[in-house]
């Protein structure tokens, strides 16, 4: 009997130690190893990201509720490798990894008179593959029909035209409205679809215009934009850029639905929900 005990301890024994020992290198615990799995997650990621696509962007509209989201993604994005922000004034923001890109010249400013485009230094358009507009105002901030017709129609084509010219930019995104049509009878339908139309016909390898519906800006939300909150929901801006990053990835991947693309609010939420984060 007690032969019998001790021969079952033993082998239990063996057993115990065979498992731990397999365990330990099926799961490579051993000191200054790393598990195999997240070896081989840190494999797929690192081959999968490195053929693809990269960014130089080129920005206008930055300082606004959507353009301010759309520099600090860019300026995180370890697939973007230059961020320029063109506008009337800087761009202040909290966001450490924006400042960390300013410090170390991947993110560049230039502060110009934005009404004479046409006479910028031509060198700050060059080196990008992609261009994003999110500038845009209304009749009321700007002071009148004219006012604003010369803001939101004059600097958003006199920069696509400059990025146009400029033959490394492959693809253009662009902020409009929902409800923007050439043919409408209210100025600021019109003037978006107007834009849309001149944008379109520049000959950029592919174009994504975001028509989002009534939007989110949080704070800087407009009073028309609170009120029509409380019976409509919004499209927090946030999304928005996120969906423009992504989708101007895509173009540069190959991988847009054609040359114009035009996203409503489901296009707006899916691209966002695809853009990549690495």
């Amino acid at each position: 009997f007690m032969p019998a005990r001790r021969s079952l301890v033993v082998a239990a024994a063996l057993a115990i130690v065979a498992y731990l020992v397999s365990e330990a290198v099926n799961s490579n615990r051993f000191v200054g190893d790393a598990h195999p799995r997240e070896a081989m997650s840190e494999a797929a990621t690192a081959a999968a990201t490195a053929g693809a696509a990269r960014m130089r962007a080129v920005v206008i509209g930055a300082t606004g509720a959507t353009g301010q989201h759309l520099a600090a993604l860019l300026a995180n994005h370890p697939r973007v490798d230059r961020v320029t922000l063109i506008g009337r004034r800087r761009l202040e923001l909290s966001d450490p990894g924006f400042n960390q890109a300013e410090e170390n010249g991947k993110l560049v400013q230039h502060v110009v008179d934005t009404s004479k485009l046409e006479e910028a230094d031509g060198a700050m358009f060059e080196n990008h593959n992609v261009a994003f507009s999110t500038l845009g105002t209304t009749r009321r901030d700007a002071g009148g029909a004219e006012p604003f017709r010369k803001i939101d129609y004059g600097i958003n084509i006199a920069f696509a035209k400059r990025c146009a010219a400029v033959k490394g930019i492959q693809h253009y995104s662009l902020m409009s409205s929902q409800g923007a049509s050439d043919s409408s009878f209210f100025l600021y339908m019109k003037t978006k679809g107007e834009i849309e139309r001149e944008v379109s016909g520049l000959g950029f390898a592919s174009v994504s215009i975001m028509r989002p519906g009534l939007l989110g800006r949080g704070e800087k939300s407009r009073l028309v934009e609170k009120l029509a909150s409380l019976v409509s929901p919004v499209m927090p801006v946030e999304t928005v850029a996120r969906a423009m990053m992504g989708r101007a990835f895509s173009a540069l991947e190959g991988h847009s639905s054609g040359a114009v693309e035009r996203l409503d609010n489901k296009g707006i939420r899916t691209a966002a929900a695809e853009a990549p984060t690495s």
